[in-house]
């Protein structure tokens, strides 16, 4: 399993309670540390089984990670997985202007990807924020990649 602790600093110790839970039912799984572009470089050339990986697209954007993580298009070497049936449906959804059409064939990808078991949900990152006390009318946004400061004012 590939770890970058550069891109993301909980992925080691999450790697390593996947290993320990996998090791229990009799899965020896090796944990190989990588930096960033070592973990770029093994990505490009498929030189892994298993990596953690972070969404970096808004929740309410699934294009941006559907595309660069699962679509194996000639112009994207950061892809996790290779599928030319996956790469149809991802080319279909990205053309269509149906909201309706949009979500059906999401679902139809999300069920593809599902059974295939293309990738596995491990967790959704809390958002945790740290605010001076002096710091007044802070409220968190509805996502982490948003951040309001609309009537925040600092006071002594």
């Amino acid at each position: 399993m590939l770890v970058n602790s550069e891109l993301s600093p909980q992925s080691k110790p999450m790697a390593e309670v996947i290993q320990a839970n996998l090791k229990m039912v009799g899965i020896d799984l090796q944990l190989r540390s990588v930096d960033d572009g070592a973990m770029i470089e093994a990505i490009k050339q498929g030189n892994f089984d298993l990596t953690l990986g972070l969404s970096y697209g808004s929740p309410y954007d699934p294009h941006s990670s559907i595309k660069d993580f699962f679509a194996s298009t000639k112009d994207n070497d950061a892809r996790y997985y290779t599928d030319p049936q996956l790469d149809q449906l991802i080319e279909q959804v990205l053309k269509t202007t149906s909201e309706g059409d949009r979500q059906a064939q999401y679902t139809k990808i999300w069920q593809y990807m599902d059974d295939q078991a293309v990738a596995v949900p491990v967790l959704f990152s809390k958002r945790i924020y740290a605010v001076n006390k002096n710091v007044k009318g802070f409220k968190l946004a509805g996502t982490e990649y948003e951040l309001n400061l609309q009537g925040v004012t600092i006071g002594g």
